[in-house]
């Protein structure tokens, strides 16, 4: 009498060119529930099983490159998915297009197997997905539709694996995930005792790591050639000595057409800033020391120089950093603006244009670090929060809280605000300090250090919302090797793929 299951069985039996089909769809929908942010990140441990037992049997290079092709669409859908309104068929051009690495290095797994055996085909797997991630996001190659978004990693969001990305960024949280995939295929198909142990070893690792402050003994893992500042702009004052500073968001929850008509008519415009204003100064006229305001809440666009004619509307408001279009001597920018002590001051032009939709802006070139209620605040704007390397930066430059501004109202009933707001969460844990998320539909949210969540809004209504968190004590190791995971796998790619032309035969490439 067969089994219930034997059907089943049949069916992703990695041995049968269908069954090892079976297995890279199953993989890709796992990843693709894992990626989601439905709380479902621990699937990214094992998502990646059933593509690698499909590997180890497969013999021909476009097959393999198909099976990794297919399991790679599921990141590759969730990065352009809010490209989808505006462009449906560019974004799914571009998600097929972002499976072009993925596939190549599977091409790799008849020549690996057969130069390392079935145990180090997996072995190798992770430094190869690695690098198929880091790929998309080189500017070098890609330009302006550049995306380092692809990462296993960001699934890890509000889950202990998460720190790991202050020892490396994201792909260091990548290459966890990947290798524990890794071990638990080796494990299943050798049924060896060596990788359930490496296994446990790296579930220790990640403990130790979660448990561990930003100014825990990790946190101390740093050159004494350089400390946090050291790479401030010239003539930049050091930044201020406190522990914490206390943060409002304001979110309107308003309609592009709201700020349009601002942009236009001078009553629609005053109306719209005493609404902020009011906001941020509830309940009963308190005071934070900062209050941010979302990606174009000032309507627009402004002079970068002189007197906005804001200035009165916002009388009796304490110091605040809002989006705003610009006027520039070379167009309109994307830009911040700070209000202090009756001054409505430009600060920051976006550098990361978002690809299609921002094409016409004029590009930033230069930090935008401000004094703010006695702290140096870094603003970053929408797309921005996606790159490692912008955080980064400012935080050597001295800064003591990033402040990403953004409105994600086109995608509101799509997963992307959700899926902003755990990208900015890593940048955070990276960099060690604190971030507040001001999004314009929601959700907004203030995050600590450690990439926890203060305070956050619900998406889609008003809603105003205040947290004190506390400054970084100390720079985390990312701060100081930055994206040095990325960085091997790339390196280690290229010379397994060295390897696999110098063994001969056929398909050699």
């Amino acid at each position: 009498m067969a089994l219930p299951c034997t059907p089943l069985a049949r069916v992703f039996a990695p041995g049968r060119p269908t069954g090892r089909l079976s297995c890279a769809l199953l993989s890709g929908g796992l990843l693709a529930l894992a990626g989601r942010p439905w709380g479902l990140g621990w699937l990214a441990w094992l998502a990646l099983v059933p593509l690698l037992a499909a590997l180890e049997r497969e013999g021909r290079p476009l097959a393999a490159a198909g099976q990794a092709a297919l399991v790679a669409l599921a990141p590759a859908f969730v990065v352009y998915e809010a490209i989808g309104p505006f462009l449906p068929a560019g974004a799914a051009a571009l998600a097929v297009a972002a499976t072009l690495p993925f596939a190549l290095a599977a091409m790799l797994a008849p020549r690996l197997r057969r130069l390392l055996g079935p145990a180090g085909l997996a072995l190798a797997f992770p430094l190869l997905w690695v690098a198929a991630e880091a790929l998309p996001g080189q500017d070098r190659l890609l330009g302006n539709f550049a995306s380092p978004l692809f990462a296993v990693g960001y699934s890890q969001a509000g889950l202990p694996t998460m720190q790991l990305a202050r020892l490396g960024g994201v792909e260091a949280v990548s290459l966890a995930v990947l290798a524990a995939n890794a071990l638990v295929a080796t494990a299943l198909q050798r049924r060896a005792r060596w990788p359930i142990l490496a296994l446990a070893g790296l579930a220790a690792a990640v403990a130790a790591t979660a448990l561990t402050g930003p100014g825990g003994s990790l946190g101390a893992l740093r050159s004494p050639r350089w400390r946090p500042g050291s790479a401030r702009e010239a003539g930049a004052p050091p930044p201020a000595r406190r522990d914490a500073i206390t943060v409002r968001l304001v979110q309107e929850a308003l309609p592009d057409a709201a700020y349009a008509a601002a942009a236009m008519l001078p009553e629609a415009r005053d109306a719209l800033v005493r609404r902020f204003v009011h906001d941020s100064l509830r309940p009963s006229g308190a005071r934070a020391a900062l209050t941010v305001w979302p990606e174009g809440a000032l309507p627009g666009p402004l002079p970068v120089t002189g007197t906005t004619g804001l200035e009165p509307l916002l009388t009796g408001l304490g110091p605040t950093l809002a989006g705003a279009p610009a006027r520039t001597a070379d167009g309109i920018a994307n830009a911040a603006f700070a209000w202090r002590a009756g001054t409505l001051r430009h600060v920051y032009d976006k550098r990361r244009l978002a690809p299609i939709t921002e094409d016409g802006l004029v590009r930033g070139s230069r930090l935008g670090l401000t004094d703010l209620a006695g702290v140096r605040v870094a603003p970053l704007i929408c797309f921005e929060a996606a790159f490692p390397g912008l955080a980064r930066q400012a935080a050597r430059s001295g800064a003591q809280l990033l402040a990403v501004l953004t409105n994600d109202a086109f995608g509101r009933f799509l997963g992307t605000p959700l899926q902003h707001l755990r990208v900015a969460r890593f940048r955070a844990v990276e960099t060690g300090l604190p971030l507040a998320f001001a999004s314009n539909a929601g959700p907004s949210a203030v995050i600590d250090g450690r990439g926890r969540v203060l305070a956050r809004t619900p998406a889609g209504r008003p809603a105003t919302i205040t947290a004190t968190p506390r400054l970084a004590t100390g720079p985390t190791p990312y701060l100081r090797w930055g994206d040095w995971p990325g960085t091997i796998a790339l390196a280690g790619a290229a010379l397994l793929a060295l390897a696999c032309g110098a063994i001969g035969g056929r398909a050699r490439s």
